[in-house]
C-alpha cells in the first residue's frame, strides 16, 4: 500500500475516533434527539420493536466510546513502523 493511502487511512481513523468520542460525550443528546429517537419512533410506527438493550442509554453511550478506542488504537498502530509495514504487506 502506498504511503499516500496509508496517510488517508490514518486520517480516516483519526476522524472516526474524534467523531465517535464527540458522539458519546458532547453531542450525545443531539444524536439522541435527532437520530435515535426518530429511528425508534419510525420502527414502532412500522410495527417493529426495538430491543431493550438498544434503548439503554449506557449502551448508546458505550458503543461510540468503544469505537473511539478502536479507531484511536488503529490510528496509533498505523503510525508505528510495525503498523506501516503490516499495511504495506496487507496490500500485496
Amino acid at each position: 500500500m502506498p504511503d499516500r493511502y496509508i496517510s488517508v487511512l490514518r486520517w480516516f481513523f483519526l476522524f472516526g475516533a474524534t467523531t465517535s468520542l464527540l458522539q458519546a460525550t458532547v453531542l450525545f443528546r443531539f444524536f439522541q434527539r435527532r437520530l435515535f429517537e426518530p429511528w425508534v419512533a419510525f420502527n414502532e410506527r412500522l410495527g417493529a420493536s426495538v430491543p431493550a438493550l438498544m434503548r439503554d442509554p449506557r449502551m448508546q453511550r458505550g458503543w461510540p466510546i468503544l469505537m473511539a478506542v478502536i479507531f484511536g488504537a488503529l490510528w496509533w498502530f498505523s503510525g508505528t513502523q510495525a503498523g506501516h509495514d503490516w499495511l504495506v504487506r496487507a496490500h500485496h
